[in-house]
């Protein structure tokens, strides 16, 4: 059974914003002088295409790249093997974000508005942060990506010149967690059938 602990040190980069350039692919066959034309991509006779990126670039790979070779390194330490298909896994994640320097004063104390923000509610959103660990740790972890169906997250402020970066457990799993089954109990949406509640 999967069941490692790891950290990866750094700044986590988040996954997710794209970034949309037009590329003229050439003439439209379509077109008549003097007529609307009815091509899909046709923009004044010119067939124009999209390419999309996202925007982390080089930044974002080298951080997933980071993930993947220190979720490697734990899942060998303990001598665990990725997770077959259909397996369920477990990703619980806090990333340790640094805190902005305002913050802070010369002596390393919090300032007043470091003690109104005492958590990093601000960009990067966690989920983004979430999906480019994910990408990273996934490959050495899950045969598929889809494997991991919970996965908690957690976003704090690293303490005065202190470490920055991500926790991270990955563990397999059998059974709904306790916390989402009493926030399925609370709104009576779901019940385990009589074998699940046996596992």
């Amino acid at each position: 059974m999967l069941d490692v602990r790891f950290k990866v040190e750094g700044i986590p980069v988040p996954k997710g914003s794209m970034a949309g350039f037009p590329i003229a692919r050439g003439k439209c066959d379509e077109c008549k002088p003097g007529k609307p034309c009815r091509g899909r991509s046709c923009f004044g006779g010119t067939i124009v295409g999209v390419s999309v990126t996202d925007q982390g670039g080089k930044e974002l790979e080298a951080w997933q790249d980071l993930v993947f070779v220190r979720a490697l390194s734990a899942r060998n330490a303990a001598g665990a093997r990725p997770v077959a298909r259909p397996g369920a896994c477990e990703v619980m994640m806090v990333f340790v974000m640094p805190r902005p320097a305002g913050h802070w004063n010369a002596a390393g104390a919090l300032t007043k508005e470091g003690l109104s923000k005492p958590l990093p509610s601000v960009k990067p959103d966690v989920d983004k942060m979430a999906r480019a660990a994910f990408d990273g740790l996934s490959r050495a972890l899950v045969e598929d990506d889809a494997q991991i169906c919970v996965a908690p997250l957690a976003e704090v402020y690293a303490g005065w010149k202190g470490w920055t970066g991500v926790v991270i457990r990955a563990r397999q799993v059998s059974s709904v967690p306790a916390w989402a089954l009493e926030e399925l109990a609370h709104h009576c949406v779901w019940q385990p059938s009589a074998q699940e509640t046996l596992l």
